[in-house]
């Protein structure tokens, strides 16, 4: 082609001589089709059908089918090169080259997969997974491994990486678009964060996200608690045995009735209790003692020594805050049998203490 247009060497092509080879190459007569792509092409619902299953058929098997079961006489490579070129099978989807957001504007996290790690907490072997979080503009990256891949996980490792960089994007991507690609030009991801976006970004937040826990319908017990996250909190006597909503944080504990907020409690560990003697019922002693002589009742029923423990159990003040521990004496007699339930108390000593 260049010879017969005696285009130059040693010069660019100007856009006429441009224009007059693209304007031979498509005058060029189109080949007609081999044997073997005819013969496909007769059978081309057949191939478009296998492949396009949930489970397609892999090439190799509609091969086999097509020269076994309907006589067609091809060769697997021109199968697949008619299979990608007619059908697009395995075509690769078009990718978008994208141009760099403005310093500071944006930050992509992802999560990845290490291995396996020992977790000393534990003892055990644990997968070990990472949070990286990634400035667009410059590339700079952070990395926080983590066990879990929990909202508190990813709110623990963002927090990290803005404590880091010593500054915040104004907003964050999932990394998982495969089908978008940034454009490289060789930048030192920390010079050019040091040098250019820093000073761009907003500043890094002065403690740690608090992800707060919900429950809804919880339970408020004939002992006036409900339970949250292993932890005990009181409750009104007028909310007794109804549902309600619970909002925990590190810090608080709320509870709301409907939309009302009806008590505010101070987070406790598990296995801890916040109690307000204000939240049982004035002027109800007698109420609240009948269910306090019951179960005095049914523990002397368990023996006299489990009577007696239950007795200095719940013969101090405001008794009914105890009342989970006289159940969970009872209980154990039922496990135990009251025989070896009754030696309890020589060994817990008093239980008010």
């Amino acid at each position: 082609m260049a010879e017969q247009l005696a285009l130059p060497r040693d010069r660019e092509l100007s856009e006429g001589e441009i224009h007059e080879i693209a304007q031979r190459v498509q005058a060029r007569a189109v080949s007609d089709p081999s044997a073997e792509r005819k013969a496909l092409a007769e059978h081309k619902p057949h191939i478009a059908l296998w492949l396009g299953r949930k489970r397609p058929l892999r090439l190799s098997k509609i091969h086999t089918l097509l020269v076994r079961d309907h006589g067609v006489v091809a060769s697997y490579d021109t199968l697949r090169r008619y299979a990608m070129e007619e059908l697009g099978w395995q075509k690769k989807e078009a990718t978008i080259l994208l141009e760099d957001p403005p310093a500071g504007q944006e930050a992509q996290i992802d999560f990845g997969k290490m291995g396996m790690m020992l977790d000393d907490a534990t003892g055990r072997m644990r997968a070990i997974w990472v949070r990286i979080v990634t400035l667009s503009f410059s590339r700079y990256p952070f990395v926080w491994p983590t066990f879990v891949q929990t909202t508190e996980a990813v709110c623990e490792g963002l927090d990290r990486a803005w404590w880091f960089f010593g500054a915040m994007s104004r907003t964050i991507v999932p990394d998982n678009m495969s089908s978008v690609i940034k454009k490289s030009d060789r930048k030192v991801p920390r010079d050019a964060f040091e040098a250019t976006e820093k000073s761009l970004m907003l500043a890094p937040p002065t403690s740690p996200f608090d992800v707060p826990l919900w429950a809804e319908n919880a339970k408020v017990h004939p002992d006036h608690h409900i339970q949250i996250a292993r932890a005990l909190y009181s409750v009104p006597t007028l909310y007794r045995s109804k549902l309600v909503r619970v909002r925990a944080d590190k810090t608080t504990v709320k509870i709301y009735f409907g939309t009302d907020l009806i008590k505010l409690h101070p987070r406790k560990p598990p296995g801890g209790r916040s109690t307000d003697t204000s939240d049982y019922p004035v002027g109800k002693a007698d109420y609240a003692l009948r269910s306090v002589d019951g179960l005095i009742a049914k523990a002397k029923g368990k023996g006299v020594h489990v009577g007696t423990y239950a007795e200095r159990l719940l013969g101090g003040p405001l008794p009914w805050t105890r009342m989970r521990q006289a159940y969970a004496l009872l209980r154990l007699c039922e496990k135990y049998g009251d025989d070896r339930a009754s030696g309890k108390d020589k060994v817990l000593g008093d239980p008010t203490k």
